[in-house]
């Protein structure tokens, strides 16, 4: 897609969309290349399903702008795994309807703007933040939500007990402190630019309800939010299940009589369901199937321009035993892959090589050194001299997510032309990844989307690359990974433009150089939808699809 005009979300939703002629351009290769799934290619109507176009008019004066829906269907790639925002990563679309923080982003993460927030945090000094709480907001069960909510809901991020996974992401907050009535105030350690966009990662949760409940009752029952919507069933493997809040009077309304996010392992079965009028939204199709979306006048697609996305898509080898505790062994695998391939044909043109962990419309992405361009004579040389120059075999895992499933026969042929004997299979994302944390596995592809809880640098790059995932996934434990945070401390902390650019030059090429658990693809993350959902904006983060201002057609 490369000379293509690449569509921006808004113009999306305003029938400015993908032109079936962009499409087909990588699409169509890939229609001809792989036998992929038939449900995604099935003939169909161009009516509008019914079950989508029934709504009926609400009665609450807070959002009685528009008609509502009587229904909408969210397809998620990730079982439901927790109610609890400070815990779970996997129910971001419902999360988004759930709980609101002190701001939030547009689904396109270009626009902050305030949620439970009177206005915009002011800075009072380099250190001190302070944000006003509206005095009008009620959780879902009626009683107010305080400032000390606010502040309670950051403190609990830190307690041990809670493993939260933000914990590691909010080290640099000193203390959170309730000044008068309604204010909150967010001293850090060190001066830090990036502290806004962590008001948006923080969802505020009521302090009285958990306290009456505990905490286990609470993420596997929820039952109390801040935000437009609750949930009155318990936590489902196949999903969540919402109702709007009647008294709701913020800023992300929603015009559906309930919401449900649904679990779906398999993209082309979403799909089909789409097609159908069962489910409403798809995130994250492979491109057989947005050809097919093109097809039906019933939907709509759209995307993030390919220069902005966020969603990336990795090789993550396994360090700690051979091959792949030898760094050339690694190298020439990266060789030996033709990412360029991968783009035109494995996603159909929604995508761009990565050659850094950072999108290159980051302003601190620089390329390193090594970028792997396809040289299988690169790639034989470094194995001969790793001591395999009687060929190399190893079993490839990927990920059966998206457009990322596609990548698997490609794979296949690219290492077999470096004299490489990749074993690939495509398995689920979900259930495989104990194997991962548990060393079961030799090399895997996956996607992953740091950026869908803060698309600030800091977090883009520590989100994956900050230590955890490095040791306890990749077990890359050298120096070099384990200088890693060190840098990404100096960066954040820093105030000087020079030495931010150089410490954040410096981690992405550590992670380039040892192809450890390496960034391969950026991924656009192409979304469908029901044609008459007015007002829905494609995500950002692939998979974060949010349905508050939308309404019919």
């Amino acid at each position: 897609m490369s000379n293509e005009p690449e569509v921006h979300p808004q113009q999306a939703t305003n029938g400015n969309l993908i032109s079936r002629r962009t499409v087909l351009k990588g699409g169509g290769a890939l229609a001809g290349a792989l036998a992929l799934g038939g449900a995604g290619l099935a003939p169909s109507s161009s009516r509008i399903p019914k079950r989508a176009i029934q709504s009926t008019v609400r009665s609450s004066s807070a959002t009685s702008k528009f008609a509502n829906f009587s229904s909408l269907v969210v397809a998620q790639p990730s079982p439901p795994t927790s109610f609890d925002p400070a815990v779970s990563t996997s129910n971001l679309s419902a999360f988004q309807q759930l709980y609101e923080g002190i701001l939030a982003y547009t689904p396109d993460q270009k626009t902050l703007f305030p949620c439970l927030a009177t206005e915009m945090p002011t800075q009072v000094n380099d250190v001190t933040w302070r944000a006003t709480i509206r005095d009008d907001r009620t959780f879902s069960d009626g009683s107010p939500i305080t400032a000390n909510d606010v502040k309670y809901s950051w403190d609990r991020i830190k307690q041990p007990s809670l493993a939260s996974f933000a914990a590691g992401y909010l080290g640099f907050i000193k203390s959170v402190n309730v000044v008068g009535t309604d204010t909150v105030e967010f001293v850090t350690v060190a001066p830090v630019s990036a502290l806004p966009d962590r008001f948006a990662m923080v969802r505020v949760v009521s302090e009285k309800y958990i306290a009456k409940v505990g905490a286990k009752y609470f993420s596997t029952n929820g039952g109390c939010g801040s935000s437009s919507m609750y949930n009155k069933v318990p936590l489902s493997p196949s999903g969540i299940n919402l109702v709007p809040y009647e008294k709701y009077n913020g800023v992300l309304p929603v015009y559906t009589d309930k919401a449900a996010f649904t679990y779906y392992p398999e993209t082309s079965t979403a799909f089909a369901e789409l097609l159908s009028g069962e489910i409403n939204v798809v995130p994250f199709l492979p491109p057989n199937d947005v050809i097919a979306a093109q097809d039906d006048k019933s939907l709509k697609v759209g995307y993030v321009p390919n220069a902005r996305s966020t969603l990336i898509c990795l090789l993550l080898f396994n360090c700690g035993k051979k091959p792949f505790n030898d760094q050339r062994v690694r190298q020439a695998v990266m060789y030996a892959m033709n990412r360029e391939q991968l783009v035109t044909i494995g996603t159909g043109g929604y995508g761009i090589v990565a050659d850094s962990p950072l999108p290159k419309s980051n302003p601190y992405h620089v390329t390193p050194a090594s970028t792997y361009p396809h040289d299988p004579d690169k790639a034989k040389f470094l194995l001969k001299q790793a001591g395999y120059g009687d060929g190399l075999t190893f079993d490839l895992y990927v990920s059966n997510l998206g457009a990322t499933a596609n990548y698997a026969p490609l794979l296949e042929g690219q290492m077999a032309s470096a004299g490489i004997n990749a074993k690939v299979r495509v398995l689920s994302v979900d259930s495989y990844f104990s194997e991962i944390f548990a060393g079961k596995y030799e090399s895997f592809v996956f996607p992953t989307q740091f950026g869908n809880f803060s698309p600030d640098t800091d977090n883009l790059i520590r989100g994956w690359w900050g230590g955890y995932y490095n040791a306890k996934a990749a077990f890359w434990t050298t120096p070099a990974a384990n200088s890693i945070p060190g840098l990404l401390n100096k960066a954040l902390y820093s105030t000087h433009e020079a030495t931010k650019r150089t410490a954040y030059g410096d981690v992405q090429e550590i992670i380039m150089a040892a192809a450890a658990n390496v960034p391969i693809i950026f991924q656009a993350g192409v979304t469908a939808w029901s044609g008459n959902m007015a007002g829905f904006v494609p995500p950002a983060g692939g998979e974060l699809a949010a349905v508050y201002k939308v309404h019919p057609q």
